[in-house]
């Protein structure tokens, strides 16, 4: 089954080994997307004659953007996509990973619980869980969430500024999100998925983290980002001698600052504040530093990231 308005975007480079699972896993969705938007970033194996293989039979049309010059990388690869998407909800897929049979009926079920109670004019933004498996396939962790000792938080503002919680190849869009976000300024933005989510909450738009996992999650050497147990990120922070906290926190200040001179006084004043105060961090002395992110509530997902964020910034 098609349901209208749906569109993919998914982001490929070098991704021969797992695409074609990938790419099957989008056509036995219970129910189909509208499109599928491929953007690659001029591979050099197999990944464009694997692309136009899965183009000739695949169930729903496949529309391809090549590279014309050198690589994007993940971010700009995908924000380059944006201006193709003609469906009313936008999904985003890595090349690596699988999507459980029924991603989009679920994700797609949420998205319009939310639009029925708010309203397809207020941007949206649905994400979910995800299973971390080995290259193989083999489960390393039912739940991503659990696995790093994270949860859907209650204020979103609050833990993105300084910390992504929504993972790109869960989440879901509505229109009204996506003429928020576009155009994406080309400094600022971390990751892509981080901007919409951020952008999304500072409006004061509506967002819903499900428990349920949708992807699995592949883990492999050329990971972008990656999923580790949360024990380990614990040892990495408490035994850090704070640089890298430090230079996390840096760039999520100039992401923060990057966001208020994109919107300016759209933001509501109360979250401007927030952002504004986030993004002046550095300009404090330590203490008042640590005195305004508990203030506003600022914080990240599991006790030991809050704990070295306040110890260091």
């Amino acid at each position: 089954m098609q349901v209208p308005g749906v569109s993919i975007i998914l982001a490929t480079c070098n991704g021969a080994l797992y695409l074609r699972e990938q790419l099957a896993s989008l056509a036995e969705q219970t129910l189909l997307p509208n499109e599928l938007i491929v953007g690659d970033d001029v591979s050099q194996d197999d990944t464009c004659r694997i692309l136009d293989d899965f183009a000739a039979t695949s169930p729903f049309p496949v529309r391809m953007v090549r590279s014309a010059g050198n690589k994007l990388g993940a971010c700009k690869n995908f924000v380059r996509l944006l201006e193709f998407v003609g469906g009313d909800y936008l999904m985003f897929c890595d090349q690596d990973d699988v999507w459980l049979p029924d991603k989009i009926h679920m994700t797609l079920s949420e998205m319009q619980r939310l639009e029925g109670a708010y309203g397809n004019d207020r941007p949206c933004l649905v994400y979910t869980d995800l299973k971390v498996v080995a290259k193989d396939g083999t489960e390393i962790a039912p739940s991503f969430w659990r696995y790093q000792q994270m949860k859907p938080p209650v204020n979103h503002l609050q833990v993105l500024l300084a910390q992504n919680i929504v993972t790109g190849c869960t989440m879901m869009v509505n229109r009204a999100a996506l003429k928020l976000v576009m155009p994406m300024p080309e400094q600022g933005p971390l990751m892509h998925d981080w901007w919409f989510a951020l952008t999304v909450a500072a409006f004061g738009g509506h967002m819903s983290g499900l428990h349920s996992s949708t992807v699995l999650y592949r883990q492999h050497h050329h990971n972008d980002v990656g999923a580790r147990a949360w024990w380990k990120l614990m040892l990495d922070r408490l035994g850090t001698n704070g640089e890298m906290i430090r230079r996390e926190l840096g760039a999520t200040q100039k992401q923060a600052a990057a966001l208020l001179q994109r919107y300016d006084v759209d933001i509501s004043t109360a979250n401007r504040r927030v952002i504004q105060d986030y993004a002046q961090l550095s300009a404090y002395s330590p203490f008042f530093r640590k005195f305004v992110l508990a203030r506003h509530g600022i914080h990240k997902q599991a006790w030991y990231r809050t704990v070295s964020l306040y110890f260091y910034a």
